[in-house]
């Protein structure tokens, strides 16, 4: 496996991206409102038999390297100057001061962020290893600076509504399900 392809999901991406961000506080619940102004799509090797692709939710058919890889060549094709926002969907806010210096809470998730740079996606795969949740969601953010965020000086209902982009965590934490606005 060396490269990954988009495949349009339609209905069935939305609908596994509104149950996997359902009950989800914090931007990424909020980006489940968002779910019918994209196209949802998963990350998947090329030719895969129809009914597999279909079956995306199960996983195991690509590695979190690769996932990571491809969305880094995405994230290039954004303007710079911006945030990538993991967020861990189960974690409280109560939780955030036992993961580590970097996390802070946006509109009640936990959340890591980085800059967002074209850099291949060299920082995606260390930004998701900080999740410590089956669910991840990564979330695009540019023209947003990450020190804003931190300071909660960012309105969550405007970010939501800007995000061009978002990837979300199948259960085997390899697989990633793509939104694009």
């Amino acid at each position: 496996m060396s490269e990954l392809f988009e495949y349009e999901l339609g209905l069935e991406g939305r609908t596994f991206l509104a149950d996997a961000l359902d009950g989800v506080a914090g931007l990424a619940g909020r980006l489940r409102d968002e779910l019918a102004e994209g196209r949802p799509f998963a990350l998947l090797p090329p030719n895969l038999p129809p009914d597999r692709v279909r079956r995306f939710a199960e996983g195991g058919v690509t590695s979190a390297a690769l996932g990571a890889r491809h969305i880094g060549r995405r994230l290039a094709g954004l303007e710079a100057d911006g945030v990538l926002l993991l967020q861990d969907p189960w974690l409280g806010p109560d939780e955030v001061a036992a993961l580590d210096e970097e996390a802070f809470v946006l509109d009640g998730g936990v959340c890591h962020g980085v800059p967002l740079l074209a850099d291949g996606g060299a920082r995606v795969a260390p930004l998701l290893a900080a999740g410590t949740s089956f669910l991840q969601v990564l979330i695009a953010l540019p023209g947003v600076r990450l020190g804003d965020l931190r300071a909660g000086r960012a309105d969550p209902t405007a970010l939501a509504r800007q995000a061009p982009l978002m990837f979300v965590s199948a259960y085997d934490q390899e697989s990633f399900v793509g939104w694009e606005r």
